[in-house]
């Protein structure tokens, strides 16, 4: 997962690259957004192809910490995995409302790829971790 990511990363930007020092402008459509709209505050730079690029690398990468960090998942019953669904729900609500700076741009993509990056470890590894060692069965002493 992480070279798969790392990769269309790494192609990306090298893309963005070339195309910048050709003379490209790639963010285009925000100048003419922020030209044309009445409002500022509805031209948003998780729109454009780079952003929906970070957000697909930053889940790969989040997937493939969360299965490094516990590979085969916990047995969980249904009500610990109800409490999961739960908890899980509500840690991916405050993620989203999370604000991004927008300047510099760079900054914006790098948090905005960590954003996605932390999504699949909450859900898949912090949030079951988190359950299981409160709800799990203590070992007695012998």
């Amino acid at each position: 997962f992480v070279r798969v990511s790392g990769g269309l990363l790494l192609g990306a930007l090298l893309l963005q690259w070339g195309l910048e020092s050709c003379g490209v402008d790639l963010s285009w459509s925000i100048a003419l957004a922020r030209r044309w709209c009445a409002q500022a505050e509805w031209i948003r730079l998780d729109t454009t192809p780079l952003s929906s690029l970070m957000r697909d690398c930053g889940s790969l990468v989040g997937l493939g910490l969360a299965q490094w960090w516990r590979p085969g998942g916990w047995a969980l019953p249904w009500a610990p995995r109800t409490l999961c669904v739960a908890l899980s729900a509500m840690a991916l609500y405050h993620i989203n409302r999370l604000p991004l700076p927008t300047n510099p741009p760079s900054l914006f993509y790098c948090l905005f790829f960590a954003k996605f990056a932390l999504v699949p470890c909450v859900v898949i590894a912090l949030v079951p971790g988190l359950v299981h060692l409160l709800t799990g069965k203590r070992l007695k002493d012998k």
